[in-house]
This record gives structure tokens, C-alpha cells and sequence, in this order.
């Protein structure tokens, strides 16, 4: 007796799978036709499939199929009749891509002039900022002058005073070979630049 039961069982859970995968294939095939060759289409939920002898995914998969486009064809038919509201198959709008060359031609040419005039300011502003460099690095070698000519009335010798000119001298255009070129990096050049300076008076005697 346990044997038929067991038996039985199995027959039963062999039939619910192969109906699960028959309906799953039928399910898949039936958007799949619904929606072959339609752009952008979403396919509605699949009805439930009818049971053929062969219980197989394949053959839920062409049975699916074959439902999908049968549905589609109906839909269409009804859309074309007057149609049931819900069944209409989606389409791709139109668009009016008309446009007026004479208002593209203004577009563009007043974007070109913004890039030139940005591009312009761009330029005069990076030669300003290099023409200041040079300036700041005269003031520096005018301010070492400045402190030679003290160091001498101090009765400094002369070669103590070269000396110490000859490292200003060289930190002086340090700093200018460094960023004479550089006019995004403005604020780091007058930074050591305002350094060297007071570094400049402070040497200088009272």
C-alpha cells in the first residue's frame, strides 16, 4: 500500500512540474509574440495557457507565441474598429524636427562669440597678472638697492654687502623664473615675493 501511495506521489509532483514548466515557457512566449517587431511595446499579462499533451517548456514557449500574436492581431483589429480603451498598442510619437537655419546659424555664432570674448578676457587677464610678476620683481631688486646703499653709509664692507646682495639677487629671480609664466598661480608668486621684501627691510640698519 505504501508503495502505490509513494507511487502516486510521484506521478502527481512529475504532472505539477512539468506544468509549471510548460506554463512558464507559455508565459515568456506569449509577450515575446506580442510583442515581436514592435518598438518599445509592453506586453500585457499572459492569460492562462491551455494544457497540450506535451508538457514541455518548448512547447509552452511556441504556444505562448503563437497566443502573443494572435492577441496582437485582435488588438489592432480593435483599435482600427473603434477599439476597447487599454488595448491600444503603444507607438512611437511623431516629432516636428523643423527647424528655422536662420535661428541655428544666430544660435551658434552667438555661442563662438561668447567663446572668443571669454577667451579674450581670459588672455588679457593672464597677461596682466605676468606683467605684475615683472613689476613686483623690480620693486624687490629696487628695494635691494635701496639696502646697499644703507649697508654702505653702516660702513659695511664691500664684499659683505656683495654677499648678502648676491643671495637676495638669487632668491629675487628664483621666485620670477618660477612663476613668470604662471599667472593662475598669482597668489604664491606675490606671497614670497611680499616675504622677500620684508625680508629686505629688515636687513637694512637703522
Amino acid at each position: 500500500m505504501k508503495k502505490i501511495i509513494t507511487l502516486f506521489s510521484l506521478i502527481v509532483s512529475t504532472v505539477l512540474y512539468s506544468q509549471d514548466v510548460y506554463l512558464n515557457g507559455f508565459s515568456l512566449g506569449y509577450k515575446a509574440g506580442y510583442c515581436y517587431n514592435i518598438l518599445g511595446c509592453v506586453a500585457p499579462i499572459a492569460p492562462i495557457g491551455f494544457i497540450d499533451v506535451k508538457n514541455d517548456y518548448q512547447t509552452g514557449y511556441n504556444n505562448g507565441f503563437v497566443k502573443g500574436q494572435q492577441d496582437q492581431a485582435y488588438n489592432n483589429q480593435q483599435v482600427k474598429n473603434g477599439g476597447v480603451k487599454g488595448q491600444l498598442s503603444p507607438s512611437i510619437p511623431d516629432y516636428d524636427i523643423s527647424f528655422d537655419p536662420e535661428v541655428m546659424r544666430k544660435m551658434w555664432g552667438d555661442y563662438y562669440e561668447r567663446r572668443r570674448v571669454k577667451k579674450e578676457e581670459k588672455t588679457k587677464q593672464n597677461e596682466f597678472l605676468i606683467k605684475m610678476v615683472t613689476e613686483h620683481t623690480i620693486e624687490v631688486m629696487v628695494e635691494m638697492d635701496k639696502l646697499k646703499i644703507r649697508l654702505k653709509e653702516k660702513n659695511i664692507s664691500d664684499k659683505e654687502i656683495e654677499n648678502i646682495i648676491y643671495d637676495l639677487h638669487y632668491d629675487n629671480q628664483k621666485i620670477y623664473n618660477e612663476y613668470k609664466n604662471e599667472p593662475k598661480k598669482y597668489k604664491q608668486f606675490y606671497k614670497k615675493n611680499l616675504e622677500l621684501k620684508e625680508r629686505i627691510i629688515k636687513m637694512s640698519p637703522l
